[in-house]
């Protein structure tokens, strides 16, 4: 950290230095008093380099530092914009590029309004501007503004608007602003203003707003924000209208006077560069009258001198005379020219900059029009998105499921020996069959157990996934009730139940399964059908693997 000392220190460090010179010529000390003091006096400014009682002020950001700075609050302020009902300037997946090169943006229709709206007043080209917090902070200042002027009946509209400057109505009463702020400007004043107003400026479309926030739409709060902008535009607007014929005419007055030269237009004479042209004209124009007055006067001096009046020295002095009444009359022309063309500018002053801002503040609401559709839009899909939850809020676990019995069930119903139907309770399906889509690890017959039951088999079973509220239900074998054997299909085959057959690992497996199906009363049973094949298969292995036997093959 860079500390700069205050320059009353730094005066009085030179005063201190002073005072020890003069002691040290006026009295008797000698060379080795004084060199002592001048220690003592560096050990103390030292001192006081370090004390922290000195202002220190901290270096000034980089131009990188600021940037990073704002982009930061522009990430933050995107979707805050967005959660206080507001509408982001541009989309989140273009941030960062829309932040450090927006220029490449500014030629587009929907981005130029409010880029020149917020980079109107910045002088430093290089300097980037975080839109989104810049909307933040005066959408954030209209809601306050809203919340004002529906619970409040103040003085006049400013005094809403002042008082939304405040983070709270509590805040600004504590402020001397606050004084005779209570008037007969209430909410319904309010809704009469703004629709005038809007219709004024050509916004002929319906509004109704609401007292009650919460009852209020996003689009109608978006109107409504527009008719507050307007608020801003017609405060500058009605000035230069009314100023407009005075203005007009102080500029015939100049063009009348003839001062302007060939290519001087109305905006080139308010160019600040055409300005400092001027001023430096009238500076050269000076210079060269007073090197034309002094070569008179050094030529009058010389010829004072001279004991002989030569024709020469006069010749060259009226010369120079004639030159310095020319320069004169330059320099006099110029300065009444500049000076008319800088009492027009000064007159002038107060018109341009309310005309400057009519023009800032009619890229800020022309922007605010054109969001209407986009909004328009965006509550449409809302809208059309809450009605169909609305109509039938479990329509996902109904396509969901029936998507996965249609997976599930390509095993399950299938066409078995003589024609007819193969079916298996859904413990057997669901468990031991898997669909081609499926990571799922796949159900061996010689493990021990199956694997933990998936959410899809809860839904299966009639359960929605994380809840204990049932689902769909699904048709069941008739003679049981038990959810594990619930079928696939809407509809129960009429066909006698065929002896149970597991989903096919390979051929081989397959083939020894069927030979060892249970009857048809087994198919009737609970879930457990399959654990028993799983536990029978285990003991043949068993039998299968004791010492002292070889290991039959085949």
């Amino acid at each position: 950290m860079t500390i700069t000392r205050a320059p009353l220190l730094i005066v009085s460090n030179r005063d201190i230095l002073q005072r020890e010179r003069e002691t040290a010529q006026s009295s008797a000390l000698n060379p080795t008093e004084v060199f002592a003091r001048l220690q003592n006096f560096s050990r103390e400014t030292e001192q006081l380099s370090r004390s922290p009682s000195l202002a220190t002020t901290p270096p000034p950001l980089t131009q990188e530092e600021s940037d990073l700075e704002d982009l930061a609050a522009e990430q933050a302020a995107w979707p805050a914009l967005v959660e206080a009902g507001g509408h982001p300037p541009y989309p989140f997946d273009i941030l960062e590029d829309f932040f450090w090169h927006f220029e490449d943006y500014q030629h587009r229709d929907e981005f130029r309004d409010l880029i020149s709206f917020w980079r109107c007043w910045v002088s430093n080209p290089v300097e980037r501007t975080p839109f989104c917090a810049c909307n933040l902070a005066r959408w954030k200042k209209f809601r306050r503004y809203q919340q004002i002027v529906r619970r409040y009946s103040v003085k006049r509209e400013w005094t809403a608007i002042r008082a939304a400057d405040w983070e709270s109505w509590e805040e600004y009463l504590k402020h001397p602003a606050s004084k005779d702020w209570e008037g007969q400007w209430d909410f319904a004043k309010y809704a009469q203003v703004i629709k005038a107003r809007l219709a004024k400026y050509g916004f002929t479309r319906p509004v109704h707003l609401e007292h009650d926030l919460d009852q209020q739409d996003k689009l109608t709060n978006w109107i409504e924000y527009l008719g507050h902008e307007y608020y801003f535009y017609n405060a500058h607007a009605s000035p230069v209208n009314r100023s407009r014929p005075w203005h007009d005419d102080l500029w015939q007055k100049l063009v009348a006077s003839n001062v302007l030269r060939s290519g001087e237009t109305y905006d080139a004479i308010c160019e600040l560069g055409m300005e400092m042209k001027r001023i430096a004209e009238a500076e050269r124009a000076e210079a060269a009258m007073n090197s034309a007055s002094a070569a008179v006067l050094s030529l009058e001096a010389a010829i004072a001198r001279s004991p002989d009046f030569s024709a020469a020295l006069q010749s060259q002095l009226l010369a120079q005379e004639s030159a310095k009444v020319t320069a004169k009359k330059s320099y006099d022309a110029i300065k009444s020219r500049n000076s008319q063309i800088s009492s027009f500018l000064i007159e002038i002053r107060d018109y341009r900059a309310e005309r400057d801002e009519v023009e800032r503040y009619g890229y800020l609401v022309r922007w605010i029009e054109q969001q209407i559709p986009a909004i328009e839009l965006e509550m449409r899909h809302a809208s059309g998105l809450e009605r169909k939850l609305s109509d039938a809020p479990d329509k996902r676990n109904r396509k969901r499921a029936r998507s996965e019995d249609l997976d599930d069930g390509k095993d399950a119903l299938q066409p078995g020996q003589n024609g007819h139907t193969n079916f298996h309770p859904i413990g057997a399906t669901s468990r031991a069959s898997v669909s081609p889509k499926s990571k799922r690890r796949k159900y061996s017959p010689t493990e021990d157990r199956p694997p933990p039951q998936h959410h899809k088999d809860r839904e299966l079973a009639g359960l929605a996934v994380g809840s204990d509220t049932p689902a769909l239900t699904t048709p069941t074998i008739p003679g049981t009730t038990n959810p594990d054997v619930a079928l696939h299909n809407d509809k129960i085959p009429s066909t006698p139940s065929r002896p149970l057959e597991t989903p096919r690992r390979s051929a081989r497996i397959a083939e020894k399964l069927m030979k060892k199906a249970p009857s048809t009363k087994d198919v009737m049973a609970p879930s457990s059908v399959v654990p028993s094949v799983v536990k029978s298969s285990q003991k043949r292995a068993k039998r299968g693997r004791k010492p002292g036997r070889k290991r039959q093959k085949g």
